[in-house]
């Protein structure tokens, strides 16, 4: 178990770095799909991942919105900069 652990941990961190330096698009969706994998562990921990499948729902909703508010202020910044 902490074997697997360790290893998940160094390759997540290889690909951060990875993404990081890209940057740009890329990095915000990772961001928020780690962000979503992230919501689920805490769930597991708090043994909530096998509550009623609407309340699970609502809650990775109400999680998302402001990663899709973040999203939708950098698109709208990418349209009105000047070249």
């Amino acid at each position: 178990m902490f074997k697997t652990r360790l290893l998940s941990g160094i390759v997540l961190v290889i690909l951060a770095l990875v993404f990081i330096i890209t940057g740009n698009d890329l990095l915000l969706a990772v961001t928020g799909i780690i962000s979503l994998i992230g919501l689920y562990e805490l769930y597991r921990v708090f043994k909530i991942e096998k509550s009623c499948a609407i309340i699970r729902i609502r809650k990775h909703i109400y999680a998302t919105i402001p990663f899709e508010n973040s999203v939708l202020n950098y698109f709208r910044k990418e349209n009105f900069r000047d070249e």
